[in-house]
């Protein structure tokens, strides 16, 4: 996977190769464009909830452990601006700043089963799963015809 400080090396280099580069050239650049837009998973997006959860949750976390205390209140102040502008709503934002990065203890699970997340179908299966101490990962669905797949496996159950 290679060296933990490859990514701060590679970051040096290219600081200094920029700056070597816009010192000879002739033509500099008239404006500069923002390489990060602030986009997130929205929302709205179909994805189940605890994954849009962790999103804010790990942007909050990512954000305590590497900002300077002293910039830390300017740099959440703008993830929760980020946020809200992606669609996340102030409950979530809050819960999350008043999680506690805890490890958690690992849950030993009968088996695991994997479905494609279906709002308000599969996430109740996966409660359903949960309370027989089955594990339920949820997938984003790519392709319709994998949700039809769900639904018809459940209209045949059904009849």
């Amino acid at each position: 996977m290679g060296s933990p400080l490859s990514p701060v090396l590679a970051n040096m280099y290219m600081e200094a190769f920029e700056k070597k580069a816009l010192e000879s050239t002739t033509l500099k650049p008239k404006c500069w464009k923002p390489t990060h837009t602030d986009r997130y998973l929205n929302a709205e997006s179909h994805h189940h909830p605890a994954q849009k959860q962790g999103i804010i949750n790990t942007l909050i976390h990512r954000a305590r452990i590497i900002s300077e205390p002293r910039h830390l209140a300017e740099e959440l102040e703008h993830l929760r601006t980020a946020l809200i502008v992606n669609g996340c709503t102030e409950r979530n934002i809050e819960r999350a700043n008043r999680r506690r990065h805890t490890p958690i203890e690992k849950q030993e699970y009968l088996a695991t089963t994997y479905l494609p997340y279906v709002k308000g179908c599969t996430d109740k299966i996966g409660r359903l799963l949960k309370k027989r101490n089955i594990n339920t990962v949820f997938r984003t669905v790519r392709k319709m015809a994998a949700v039809c797949t769900v639904f018809l496996a459940l209209a045949e159950r059904s009849t």
